[in-house]
């Protein structure tokens, strides 16, 4: 809803600024799938930082989350690396990020070996580093 209403014609920067404000306090306490839909919204803003802090909150030890959620966070977690690395000036890329990235996708590989949407995501990635 934040971005729909940011690209209105007629922005209601009331709602906006109230949105924006529900977001940020979910970002604190946010976990499980409720944090995996959160990140990956962030992702989609291109808030790498943020994403990836709900990420690592949400797979924390003593978070509840089944093993598919956990595929899913690590998977996305990784992604978010990626992506995060892309966009960062030359200067500033960290090689080892993609090395991490990498092992939280191989990661995932072993606990969820056989689902096939996170077998596809992983390959994507795989793919998408070796062309970087």
């Amino acid at each position: 809803m934040l971005t729909a209403h940011q690209a209105a014609k007629v922005v209601d920067h009331d709602a906006v600024t109230k949105l924006s404000m529900q977001l940020e306090a979910a970002e604190g306490t946010v976990t499980g799938q409720a944090g995996l839909q959160l990140a990956a919204y962030l992702l989609y803003l291109h808030s790498f930082e943020r994403a990836r802090s709900i990420l690592e909150r949400c797979l924390q030890p003593g978070q509840r989350n089944d093993s598919s959620t956990s595929a899913r966070l690590q998977t996305l977690l990784g992604f978010v690396l990626l992506q995060q690395h892309a966009h960062e000036v030359a200067e500033l890329q960290d090689a080892h990020e993609l090395q991490v990235a990498l092992q939280l996708f191989d990661g995932v590989l072993q606990q969820e070996h056989n689902d096939l949407e996170v077998r596809g995501w992983t390959a994507a990635a795989h793919v998408w580093t070796a062309v970087q």
